[in-house]
């Protein structure tokens, strides 16, 4: 049960990153549009599954080393720098958050 609300976690978070990506900052409106980064969409997602600011909290939690067990492969120390990182491109996040969706069984 808990790994199918990690993964509608993180299928919202790719579905609010889609729509607008940012690095640097958890969130954003540009141009009217609500933009995220990796952990910033991660956040908005998990209270979006679980529907109260603690039960989030943990969902967040329990999400985070799902990245690890998916081979996160980043020479920097975080998937908020790997977010970061001006050779990640929006493309990059996107397929990483689709390799974690596909890597939990």
């Amino acid at each position: 049960m808990r790994k199918r609300d990690i993964k509608k976690v993180l299928r919202s978070a790719r579905k609010l990153i889609r729509i607008g990506w940012i690095k640097h900052i958890g969130e954003k409106e540009i141009n009217g549009v609500m933009c995220y980064c990796s952990i910033g969409s991660i956040s908005a997602a998990s209270l979006i599954v679980a529907g109260t600011p603690s039960a989030a909290s943990e969902l967040y939690t329990e999400t985070l080393p799902y990245f690890r067990i998916a081979g996160f492969d980043s020479k920097t120390a975080c998937i908020a720098d790997w977010n970061d990182d001006p050779t990640t491109t929006h493309q990059d996040v996107l397929d990483k958050f689709t390799a974690v969706i596909n890597s939990i069984k």
